[in-house]
């Protein structure tokens, strides 16, 4: 996994990852009108399977999230720290009258910086699509329940 990923990736994965949330629902949603407009009068004939289906997808992919969140977490991480060792070297460099190599080390200082900030954007997007799936598992779960009744 490429460990300087661009804000703009973090939103096209979120995008991605949102988008087949919303094909899911839109899949159970029409399941659910078909039975309807089908003229099923038994209660239990209107729970469709997908709903089940639904449910074991979305906590797959929830799985999937939140140990890509573990991940970009810990990257970030690792950039922060990168940073702040560079800062220390600048300072070595400036104590040591070397110019050349605090520029240097003020280039890592921002290019890890950089890569920080990226992964936390990911983080961020990340985590909120993963508080989408279980807001949307949550609402599965209960609608599922209550036509299962």
């Amino acid at each position: 996994m490429n460990k300087r990923r661009s804000a703009s990736q973090a939103f096209a994965t979120a995008a991605l990852l949102s988008g087949q949330l919303d094909g899911l629902l839109a899949a159970w949603e029409h399941s659910i009108e078909a039975d309807r407009v089908a003229g099923h009068h038994d209660p239990l004939s209107l729970v469709p399977t997908e709903p089940t289906e639904a449910i074991v997808t979305l906590e797959r992919e929830l799985v999937t999230l939140e140990y890509e969140i573990d991940l970009l977490r810990g990257q970030a991480d690792a950039e922060t720290r990168r940073a702040r060792e560079w800062e220390e070297n600048a300072a070595l460099a400036l104590r040591e009258a070397r110019i050349d190599l605090a520029k240097d080390a003020a280039r890592h200082v921002e290019e890890h910086r950089a890569a920080a900030e990226a992964l936390t954007a990911e983080v961020s997007a990340t985590t909120d699509v993963a508080d989408l799936y279980r807001r949307s598992l949550s609402s599965i779960r209960a609608t599922h329940a209550e036509e299962r009744r």
